[in-house]
């Protein structure tokens, strides 16, 4: 996990390659929240999205041992019985809830897609093995644009 400030914006990185966050990942976010800074969340694994038809995602409440299909196949140990922990469901919980959070950069099933979830985009990137990419800019708003949306 890292966090960097570029130009007024907090980018926080948290390695979810596991499919699951720990304690220490989840006090992190947290304490990044906390800070009030507008931020971008970089994950591998999309968090999951009601209604998406992927049978994981990082807080999918039917992720467990019951959906690995692939353990044989990718070679390693089958996804736990008893699904995502406590722990995991708060981050995911909590991800949804910040207040300052812009949106959710991911990658992990190569195939470009959004999701909006709680109005938090959700941008899934394609695979760069086969030449994809996001080019993507954070620019400040206009005068005029920031009167529209500040009281």
């Amino acid at each position: 996990m890292a966090a960097y400030e570029i130009k007024g914006i907090r980018f926080i990185a948290i390695d979810n390659s596991t499919y699951q966050i720990n304690e220490e990942q989840l006090t992190f976010f947290k304490e990044q929240v906390e800070k009030g800074l507008p931020m971008v969340l970089l994950v591998h694994i999309p968090m999951y999205a009601p209604g998406k038809q992927i049978s994981f995602g990082c807080g999918n409440p039917n992720w467990g041992a019951a959906t690995d299909r692939n353990y044989e196949l990718e070679k390693r140990p089958k996804w736990p019985e008893s699904g995502h922990t406590q722990t995991t469901l708060t981050f995911h919980k909590n991800v949804f809830n910040a207040p300052n959070l812009l949106g959710i950069f991911t990658g992990h099933i190569h195939q470009n897609s959004i999701e909006i979830i709680k109005g938090k985009p959700q941008v899934v990137a394609d695979d760069n093995a086969s030449g994809g990419y996001l080019d993507i800019n954070f620019l400040p708003l206009e005068e005029q644009d920031k009167k529209l949306i500040t009281s």
